[in-house]
């Protein structure tokens, strides 16, 4: 009984002890400049189009946009950095983008950037996981920056 009660009284002295994690470390996480985040694994690779994995995905998605999002709704194409697209012919499509959007290294993103994406991702070199999505495209061309 007697170490029971030494056993609560030490508990008791530690909750003590410790700095109230109320409202003045929430203010400080508030003043934050920065969003700090955490996953239970490291990604397998920080280029999307070589390896598709779940925690891979989760983490790239919060690093790259795409031409096209998909609504969560309807589940219907969405912009993202193509604003705009237009069925040109049965074999033809033509993507309009998204205006001053630029790299983390300030580079512009721009038609010469989607395509050399796209030519990466159809180079068989390149063992991208989305080249048999791409089979069926032939070419991508610049028709205005």
């Amino acid at each position: 009984m007697q170490q029971l009660r030494s056993l609560v009284l030490l508990a008791a002295l530690l909750c003590l002890s410790m700095p109230p994690a109320g409202p003045a470390l929430a203010q400080d996480r508030a003043r934050a400049k920065e969003v700090i985040v955490a996953f239970a694994a490291e990604p397998r690779s920080l280029l999307p189009n070589t390896i598709v994995d779940w925690t891979t995905n989760d983490q790239v998605e919060h690093m790259y946009d795409r031409l096209v999002d998909r609504d969560p709704k309807t589940y219907k194409p969405a912009p993202m950095l193509a604003t705009g697209w237009k069925v040109v012919n049965d074999t033809t499509w033509e993507f309009a983008l998204r205006q001053g959007v630029k790299f983390h290294n300030g580079e512009p993103f721009n038609a010469a950037s989607v395509k050399a994406t796209m030519d990466y991702i159809k180079d068989p070199a390149n063992k991208t996981h989305y080249l048999p999505r791409w089979a069926q495209v032939k070419e991508v061309q610049i028709v205005n920056d």
